[in-house]
């Protein structure tokens, strides 16, 4: 069985209040219970596509020659429909196929792809008339061939004559046969911007630290960190390349590398969830995640108990490099708890880090890690820094070496 398969880069609508919302990939096939078509989302919000429209379009004509409205047109309510498309994700309508029999032929799609059933009146590939493809939001008439075009080239993309693709406006298509095509991936050369071969989290002292490493990267300008105290939506963008030069990519490398970012505003008790977005330099963005973490109640550790008297110990080991270890004891007073800061400042006296602030159990001994961080999250220079620590009329401070 011969697939041919096209893909387009990212397209930017000038339709006003509408979203960016296009026909990513169109692919034929020799049955058509393995024809199907792909849009893209390339917003930061969910979006629900219930009555918007696929209209098929006899390009010689110009004509509708059927409209397919999204939620009302599907062949069956199988389980697995779907009118929800995520933030930068894809649904995939295909022509009558249950969403077992799509998977047979294609392998399992990948976490949050939506699939729509679609119905066997959508012909992706054809060998009758030239066929386009329009996308359009519902003004609420079904059946024509109205609404606002979503896409920037006022014409139909995107269709078949007997497995030939149209050359998009404005620039070709990638067009090619494959054995096998990608649904919910953008497919261009079949290489993903960035092969990732971990993304963890762990909870420090310093706060939540996000890993990530990479194997080879492809035309990757960098990252973008996520965050939600929701799993399936609420995401707000915390660091980014732009701003943040940790999160710097390779742009085009073949090397691994890891990369590290800690979120230092967080509170404990609280779930958060993270995602992780590669950026290529077309726009594109690729997510990964989310994964959870639980922020218990631990940005220090008890060491001993019985403290007497109020002491900072030198830091262990120092110089360091990354981390570092900050013991001190707080003595037994008569209120049972002491409001205790713990401060990082340079060489020109400026606060770079707020390690500890918090009421912390008299007649113990505590140990903070830092980890040569801001409290942006980003890996300060090597040098000189100052630990201070308060606690209630105690004032103590001592100097650390960060290396490099």
């Amino acid at each position: 069985m011969r697939f041919l398969l096209l893909s387009v880069g990212l397209l930017f609508f000038y339709s006003s209040g509408y979203s960016q919302i296009y026909i990513s990939e169109v692919s034929d096939a020799s049955s058509y219970h393995q024809e199907f078509m792909e849009i893209y989302n390339n917003t930061d919000n969910d979006l629900d596509l219930h009555g918007y429209k696929i209209i098929q379009v006899d390009v010689n004509a110009d004509t509708a020659q059927y409209v397919y409205d999204i939620g009302t047109n599907e062949s069956s309510s199988i389980p697995g429909s779907d009118f929800i498309i995520s933030s930068h994700g894809f649904m995939i309508i295909a022509r009558g196929s249950s969403l077992a029999d799509f998977e047979s032929v294609w392998g399992t799609l990948p976490t949050g792809v939506a699939f729509n059933v679609g119905n066997t009146k959508l012909y992706f590939g054809t060998s009758g008339a030239t066929y386009r493809w329009r996308l359009r939001a519902n003004d609420g008439t079904a059946d024509t061939d109205d609404g606002t075009l979503l896409d920037d080239t006022g014409q139909a993309v995107g269709g078949s004559n007997y497995r030939d693709y149209q050359q998009k406006i404005g620039g070709p298509w990638i067009q090619d046969s494959y054995q096998n095509a990608t649904p919910g991936y953008f497919d261009n050369d079949q290489s993903l911007p960035v092969t990732l071969t971990s993304f963890t989290a762990l909870v420090q002292n310093s706060g939540v630290v996000l890993q990530w490493r990479t194997e080879s990267e492809v035309e990757n300008i960098g990252f973008e960190i996520y965050r939600s105290l929701n799993k399936e939506d609420g995401y707000r963008l915390l660091s980014s390349f732009r701003d943040n030069p940790d999160l710097k990519g390779q742009l085009n490398a073949s090397r691994a590398k890891t990369y590290r970012y800690t979120d230092v505003q967080v509170q404990a008790g609280q779930t958060y969830f993270y995602k992780l977005a590669d950026v290529a330099l077309n726009g594109q963005r690729t997510f990964h995640g989310p994964i959870k973490v639980l922020v218990q109640n631990a940005a220090v550790s008890s060491l001993a108990k019985n403290v007497t008297s109020f002491k900072l110990y030198p830091n262990y080991p120092n110089p360091f490099n990354p981390t570092t270890d900050i013991v001190f004891d707080l003595p037994a007073v008569k209120e049972q708890s002491l409001q205790t800061f713990l401060n990082i400042y340079d060489v020109n006296g400026r606060k770079v880090r707020s390690l500890l602030q918090k009421s912390l159990p008299a007649g113990q001994q505590y140990r903070v890690q830092w980890d040569g961080r801001d409290d942006s999250g980003h890996q300060l220079s090597a040098g000189i820094y100052f630990a201070v620590l308060q606690a209630g009329n105690f004032r103590q401070s001592m100097k650390m070496c960060l290396m490099k």
